[in-house]
């Protein structure tokens, strides 16, 4: 295109609003087209909403007018298609703009200004006035409320606080206001900001209120009352400044001196009235001091004549100092500021101007000295390098950003011919398509892994553009270049004078293309020819020479640190403070910045400033996880602790947290960028802070950023006091022989910051200058003797200094000296860990006293034993340390080492106890014996250290330790101490107090380790055995812990022979377990035979005496009792069981839980926090209801099964005084039901309802969490035994009237009484635990997971089983107890399994379903290691097999079933048929994009219907089959190819792969059954619910109090 046509187009987009051009852009619309719209005036969005009438109109003007005709071609088609977004979407946004404006009308809001509005308000400004700084632009808030008042006619009066420019706006401000309805709302509020303290500051505000006026004057041409924008002002002005009520006073020339210039005034705004009426204040403050100001006196060019017509001419310069002399009374007077006014057109002139500070004379209107100065204080004007520095960070990209463009690159790169590199091939499919996005995408970040940020950048660019050449060129492909193809590229950028290492670098970037993507097929260095790198090193031969930043002189640092003390913004020493750091850290600016965040350390008269960093320019490799560390002297040269003025910075501006320790500045606005700052933006900002400090700007040109790292080493070099190795340290380059030294020492900077702080001192003192030439340098580094002398004083400062260091040193001396003194009084160490039980065990190498030989002999090495504080920790009872050599826990060196433990209670043979002893030369004496050993720690072995490796411990005593800890921990004596709860969590809702139990014994774990873990999908769970936390069935066998004390040894002992010489031989003692199974508790002869028992009894009696029982009554039963609690409890005691005691309360009665609160038992449950009946606290009188209907249906067993247990004792018959005068008012009598079990041959249950009504239930909080065990369980133990190889044997129980097994407190029993009809005089008390009382359950559970815990200690390690108790049902499981039977009965183990198949050989399909409205199908396919598919299926189910699909009317509600019936056809079709009596197991593996499915699976159980059916099938299957099977979730855009199966989509399977699965003749093992039961149960739901039920009348239940009381 022409310059002229370019510059017209150019020219017609200015013209657009800019909310418009984002829209038109946004929406792909042509420059030209948008062009065309601003030349014919629709420049915005309203204009663009109206302009069309229809889409059929917008196509019209489109052809006719604009000519773009979208029928003459697809760009044309495309273009129309963009502009009807576009106006869709101004129509949109302009109808909601509307909305808003109405909505703000009605409710008295300001209306929002549109953004683009106020830009656009904003340029027509600078297009008439000129630029505007952001300092003096009103905000857009301001103008929003300028325009209200405008829009109703008038100014309101406001407060200079309320002028807010563009750059003090907050955004967050949120206030309440009522409207005129009286309807609260919340709006955006006003910032709000301090009042002016000085005439900068007022002249600042009062130019913001100008330019508001101007930019609505622009904006509203038609309102006259704002064209005369100086009687605006003027009107504004006095309504801000002057709400004063009284009368305007005339001052006059002497008044306000201007002829005199202006007195020292203290310039403050303030809403407080005026006290003009005070004479002495008014003349104190306007009375100037004649001859002192004349001599101050200055004037531009441009003056006036005379005063009093200076007065007439312009009003408002008058009343604006009028208004600052009135409200600088009003305020208290400040630090007097010397203000002189330029003979310029004055107050009026700085008004029109629209930029306060725009011109250097308004800037130089402060013509007093004090703030002039542009040394240290800051400058009047920008700093000379701050366009630059802008012009840099608007170009500036974070690493992200340029991570992903480089990537952006090299992905083009690739996949523009695929082929021609390995990894593009990689990339390609088996039919040539490129794979999916996301593996796209991870694999070029993993072929660039490891790569720097600015290296993928660099290459891709080089690589780029020889790219770009090779395509345009028409030379081919650029990944498969020839030789010619390199040499003519390299001559191109010769010829066409490219940059001198242009060459070098597109080699290294073909380089870098070989080697990460695999570029090429020929042997790629042979294309790298001499003739190649002969034109590169030609290019490189142009190269200029390089010149190098130069090191900053000591003057020049001197200066900088003093800048911290200066009065300058946070924010400029916060840059200034990161700059100094690098400098004395001698760190590249780069890696500083994305440093961590720094910490501050200081000790007398050193600062020290620390923090690392883990991405720096020299970590490659392995180097990347080594941090480099940063330290840097904050004293500095000055010594006046710079680094606490940068701190404190960091603080203030906000640095603290930030991801880089130096982000960039958003320079105009007060928050930092989320970037690190660049080396450029750093350059210029070192350049201005030295301006600042008063260098010239040509001289602070020549600095950088290098200028930083190169000063203190350049310096480090010039005082000869450095050596090499030294000097690499301070500049952290190490080369590889000195690598590994550097790692060991831990702290090689140390050593050189003690140099850097003595080379600093003779810079301070004079001694050494580091900015002589060589030759001074050299003459003070050889001696002269009278330099001393001639050195020059010091100054202030360094006197300051030295004073501060004397002092330093004099109270580190008395510090010093106290501590002696006081030494006797100090108290042993505190250790809170050691003080509650906790061992602790610390490890360094023995003190071995002085040398023996060699040139240091005589001299005793630093060790930590010699420090005050080890003895001290002596002083400990439970502290105690020990000699060893770790030869004696097997190695082949002595290394003699020391350890200090606390509450150890076992040592090593091989421990010396003691601390080290000398004798009187300070050689070592012991405690340890010399020995020879077989290998010296001494020199080096091969190229390693000697001592390499023998920092660790040795594995021995690494056992040795665990063992120890892990034996005192399971022997630990816990009396004081809880297991902590993992239970319910969350809020206690119990806010009654209540007993916690402590444990009655020592076993707190039956096992030792973690207990068993059930695994469930997505998480695990503890087992539970139902016997409490503490029952060893909660472990496994061999890890369980037994008491193997002399008794209990006796006792199994003594007790198996007993049993066996009652029942005569061992055989009937194994066909026992088989005899209860089949013939209950009353068919096996040992448990019947109450004879045997007595005999077993006896004798625990008798062993429990022998061995120092003190219990009485031990074969004593409780009346109303069935257990022995007593002799439990004993047997229990010598087993240490925790929970024990509570037995013999049982002889008496457990407390229900209303009147006495139930205990918490944290030894052996988890807490309950929370309960689902909330006790409500004014049910506090006892009451009765009545029986539900069910009891008038069975009064005669009701009152048949009361009297039975009367009889037992379990309840007591009571008229209502008998019970009045036994339980007082405590009596509640709950309603009853009969429960009728059909599936139980019509069994009936009586229920106690002791919730409703009478709410007992309410009131009873059992706070230990009862845990039954649960499928999980039991599908563990059968894994463990499959595992095991073991053969089972299950022997099921069920406890008759559990629950009622125990008593209850006789002062609560009345709360469980009863009425079998309402009439009846008398009523039935429970003595016992009742069936519907929350408390039956716990006590229940506390009784039988004692005594399930004696079951495991009374069979011991030799007979260990697993016994689970689910309430009152009891299962018992031994494995290998219940194998295959021999001839004459004996046991026998089984044939080991005759193989198995391997799991990672499993059989794999997918499988999916589809329903719809009309039917459903199903599909999956199976397909081998390789991912090949091998047999597939695609069937539709129809009705006639499947009448389930319409149970909920639509076959979509039962999806989940069919995807499960998918998989197990899968498995009917593909599952091997096992050979008969084989015991291979066959392993599938099945993936169902359904997740419920998945875990109904894992469980093998479902509540939904009729999905636990099909589950059934399944597992059955399975069974039958000998299988396991594993179904995974699987995503379902992972499983399109199923998908596309249910879909009757074959094109990507082979026909004749295909297998047919018929429905109709399909064997089911049970689905038929139970389809079939379930068909019949819906029908008889169907058919009661249609059936008309006669009116049952209601019967009113009151609650009413016991009669007749």
């Amino acid at each position: 295109m022409a310059a002229p046509e370019q510059l017209a187009l150019e020219e017609a987009l200015k013209k657009g609003s800019s909310d418009l051009k984002f829209t038109l852009t946004r929406n792909e619309v042509s420059d030209e087209l948008q062009a065309a719209f601003y030349r014919n005036g629709v420049t915005t969005i309203p204009k663009v909403s109206s302009f069309f009438r229809s889409e059929d109109d917008l196509v019209t003007v489109l052809k006719e007018s604009f000519n773009t005709d979208s029928d003459h071609s697809l760009a044309d088609r495309s273009q129309v298609a963009s502009v009807i977004c576009a106006w869709r979407e101004t129509q949109t946004r302009q109808k909601r703009q509307i909305e808003v404006e109405a909505e703000m009308d009605t409710r008295e809001w300001t209306k929002p200004i549109p953004t683009g509005d106020y830009i656009n308000m904003r340029n027509a400004y600078m297009k008439v006035h000129g630029k505007i700084e952001d300092k003096v632009t009103p905000s857009k808030e301001y103008l929003e409320k300028k325009l209200q008042e405008l829009e109703n006619g008038e100014f309101r009066a406001e407060t200079m606080a309320e002028v807010v420019s563009k750059d003090e706006v907050d955004p967050d401000v949120m206030i309440p206001i009522f409207d005129s309805k009286g309807s609260l709302s919340v709006k955006r509020g006003s910032t709000t900001i301090p009042l002016p303290t000085g005439p900068e500051q007022l002249r600042r505000r009062l130019t913001v209120m100008l330019n508001a006026i101007l930019m609505l004057a622009l904006k509203h041409t038609n309102r006259e009352e704002i064209q005369d924008v100086y009687f605006a002002l003027e009107v504004m002005v006095l309504t801000v400044a002057l709400p004063l009520g009284g009368e305007n006073q005339e001052l006059g020339e002497d008044d306000y001196g201007f002829e005199k210039s202006l007195p020292s005034v203290a310039c403050s705004i303030s809403p407080v009235p005026s006290i003009l009426d005070d004479p002495d204040i008014h003349e104190e403050a306007v009375e100037p001091d004649t001859e002192q100001l004349k001599s101050k006196r200055t004037f531009q060019e441009s003056g006036i004549s005379s005063e009093v017509e200076r007065k007439k001419k312009d009003r408002i310069a008058q009343q604006v100092l009028d208004a600052t002399l009135i409200l600088s009374r009003n305020e208290k007077m400040l630090q007097a500021v010397q203000v002189g006014i330029p003979k310029i057109d004055l107050v009026s002139d700085i008004f029109r101007l629209p930029m306060l500070g725009r011109l250097a004379h308004i800037e130089n209107a402060m013509h007093d000295e004090t703030l002039n100065r542009q040394a240290t204080t800051g400058l009047s004007g920008p700093l000379p390098f701050t366009k630059r520095r802008l012009l840099t960070a608007k170009l500036a990209k974070s690493d992200d950003e340029l991570l992903t463009s480089a990537l952006r690159k090299l992905r083009n790169l690739v996949l523009y011919w695929p082929e021609d590199s390995k990894l593009g091939r990689a990339l390609l499919t088996s039919a040539g398509a490129v794979v999916g996005e996301d593996v796209l995408q991870q694999s070029l970040k993993d072929c660039f892994a490891g790569k720097a940020v600015a290296t993928l950048v660099k290459r891709a660019a080089d690589f780029t553009r020889f790219a770009e050449w090779m395509i345009q060129s028409g030379r081919g492909r650029p990944l498969k270049p020839m030789e010619a193809d390199l040499y003519g590229y390299i001559s191109m950028l010769r010829a066409s004078g490219a940059g001198a290492t242009a060459g070098e670098s597109f080699l290294s970037a073909w380089r870098f293309m070989v080697h990460t993507v695999g570029a090429g097929q020929a042997v790629n260095n042979d294309l790298i020819s001499g003739r190649v790198l002969g034109a590169a090193k030609d290019l490189v031969s142009k190269k200029r020479a390089l010149h190098q930043a130069p090191p900053l002189t000591a003057d020049m640092v001197w200066k900088l640190e003093g800048l911290m003390a200066a009065p300058i913004s946070q924010r400029f020493k916060a840059i200034l403070g990161f700059l100094l750091f690098c400098l004395y850290s001698c760190c590249r600016f780069g890696d500083g910045t994305r440093a961590h965040e720094p910490t501050l350390s200081q000790f007398q008269h050193i600062i020290l400033v620390e923090t690392a960093c883990s991405e720096y320019k020299t970590a490659t490799g392995e180097r990347r996880a080594v941090l480099l560390p940063l330290v840097a002297l904050g004293s500095g040269l000055s010594g006046s602790g710079w680094a606490l003025s940068w701190m404190a910075a960091r603080r203030d501006s906000g640095l603290r947290g930030k991801t880089f320790l130096m982000p960039a500045d958003a320079e105009n606005s007060d928050h930092w960028l989320d970037r690190r700052m660049t080396t450029a933006e750093g350059s210029y900002w070192l350049k201005d802070l030295l301006v600042l400090s008063g260098l010239k700007e040509p001289e602070a040109a020549g600095f950088s950023t290098h200028s930083l790292k190169a000063t203190l080493l350049s310096w480090a070099a010039k005082s000869a006091t450095f050596d090499l190795q030294e000097r690499l340290i301070l500049g952290h380059h190490l080369d590889e022989e000195t690598k590994m030294a550097v790692t060991y020492s831990r702290d090689a900077i140390a050593a050189t910051m003690v140099k850097v702080y003595r080379m600093l001192e003779t810079v301070r003192q004079g001694i050494f200058d580091p900015d002589a030439s060589r030759a001074e340098r050299i003459a003070m580094a050889t001696g002269l003797s009278h330099l001393a002398t001639h050195l020059p004083e010091k100054n202030e400062m360094e006197l300051d200094l030295e004073e501060r260091l004397c002092k330093e040193i004099e109270r580190a001396d008395q510090c010093d000296t106290d501590v002696e003194e006081d030494r006797a009084e100090i108290q042993p160490v505190r250790i809170p860990e050691v003080d509650q039980g906790g061992m602790a065990l610390f490890e360094n190498p023995e003190d071995l006293g002085a040398i023996k030989s060699g040139e240091h002999r005589g001299k005793r090495p630093a060790s930590m034993w010699q420090w005050n504080e080890f003895q001290r920790l002596l002083e400990r009872q439970d502290v105690e340390t020990v000699a060893l050599y770790q030869q004696d826990f097997g190695t082949e060196y002595l290394k003699p080492t020391r350890l200090m433990l606390a509450n150890f209670k076992y040592h090593h043979d091989s421990f010396c106890k003691g601390g080290p002893f000398f004798d009187e030369q300070g050689f070592y004496a012991g405690p340890l014996e010399s020995r020879d050993a077989t290998r010296q720690l001494v020199g080096n072995i091969g190229s390693s250290f000697a001592t390499t490796g023998t920092e660790q411990w040795p594995s021995d005593m690494c056992k040795w330790i665990a063992d120890t800890i892990l034996r005192q921990f399971t022997e630990k004596q816990i009396k004081d101490s809880v297991i902590a709860d993992d239970g319910a969590g969350g809020t206690n809702s119990d806010t009654l107090p209540y007993p916690i139990l402590k444990p009655d014994g020592h076993k707190l774990y039956g096992g030792t380790g973690s207990p068993r873990q059930c695994q469930q999908p997505g998480k695990e769970r503890q087992f539970h055995d139902g016997a409490g936390l503490s029952s060893m069935g909660r472990w496994d066998a061999n890890k369980r812990i037994w008491s193997e004390t002399p008794f209990w040894k006796e006792l199994r002992k003594e007790t198996l022979e007993m049993i066996l010489k009652h029942i005569g031989d061992e055989r009937t003692l194994n066909r026992a377990c088989f005899e209860m199974a089949v013939r209950g508790e009353e068919g096996c002869a040992i448990v019947s035979d109450e004879e045997l028992k007595a005999k077993i009894r006896a004798l625990w009696i008798r062993l429990l005496e022998k061995h120092g029982s003190k219990q009485e009554g031990l074969e004593t039963r409780a009346e109303g009792q069935p257990f022995y609690l007593r002799l439990m409890k004993e047997l229990l005691a010598f087993a240490d069981d925790v929970d024990r005691e509570f037995l013999l309360e049982g002889e008496v009665g457990f407390p229900v839980g209303v009147l006495a609160p139930l205990p918490r038992t944290p030894h052996v449950y988890e807490e309950q926090t929370s309960w689902r009946l909330e006790e409500e606290p004014l049910m506090r009188e006892e009451v009765w209801r009545s029986n539900y209907q069910s009891v008038d249906l069975h009064t005669d067993f009701v009152y048949s099964h009361f009297e039975e247990e009367c009889k037992e004792g379990l309840m007591e018959k009571l008229t209502l005084e008998q019970a009045k005068e036994k339980y007082g008012d405590k009596i509640a009598i709950s309603s009853l039901a009969v429960l009728v079990e059909e599936n139980h041959q019509g069994k009936r249950r009586i229920i106690h309802d002791a919730t409703h009504g009478t709410l007992v239930n309410n009131r009873i909080r059992c706070r230990d969490k009862v845990r039954s065990p649960s499928a999980r369980e039991k599908q563990y133990l059968l894994a463990l035994f499959k595992g095991q190889n073991s053969s089972v044997c299950s022997l099921v129980g069920d406890i008759s009237k559990a629950h009622r097994r125990f008593l209850h407190a006789p002062c609560e029993r009345g709360l469980l009484a009863c009425k079998v009809k309402e009439d009846d005089n008398f009523i039935y008390v429970n003595k016992v635990g009742t069936f519907g009382v929350a408390c039956a359950s716990y006590w229940w559970s506390r009784i039988s997971g004692a005594g399930v815990r004696l079951i495991h200690e009374l069979l011991g390690r030799d007979m260990a089983i697993d016994i689970l108790i689910f309430a009152d049902d009891i299962e018992a499981i031994a494995a290998n107890a219940g194998g295959r039977f021999e001839e004459g009965g004996q046991l026998q183990e089984p044939p080991p399994l005759a193989g198995s198949y391997n799991a990672e050989q499993s059989l794999l399909f997918y499988t999916d379903a589809k329903a719809t409205e009309h039917g459903a199908w199903i599909g999956g396919y199976k397909q081998d290691a390789d991912g090949n598919v091998l047999e597939w299926f695609s069937e539709e189910i129809p009705h006639s097999c499947a009448e389930w699909m319409t149970l909920k009317k639509d076959p979509k509600r039962v999806i989940a079933t069919l995807e499960l019936l998918a998989s197990l056809v899968a498995v009917k079709l593909w599952m091997p048929q096992s050979k008969e009596h084989t015991k291979a197991t066959c392993y599938l593996k099945g993936m169902t994009d359904n997740l419920g499915n998945t875990f109904a699976v894992s469980k093998w159980m479902s509540t939904k219907f009729p999905l636990t059916v099909f589950v059934m099938e399944l597992s059955e299957t399975l069974r039958r089959g000998n299988c396991l099977l594993s179904l995974d979730w699987v995503r379902r855009d992972n499983n399109q190819l199923a998908d596309d199966l249910t879909n009757q989509v074959f094109d990507k399977f082979e026909m004749k792969l295909r297998v047919r699965w018929k429905p109709e003749t399909q064997e089911w093992h049970i689905l038929n059954q139970f389809l079939e039961h379930s068909k019949g149960f819906h029908n008889e739901m169907k058919k009661r619910k249609a059936e008309v039920l006669p009116p049952v009348a209601q019967v009113k239940k009151t609650r009413k109090k016991l009669s007749p009381w």
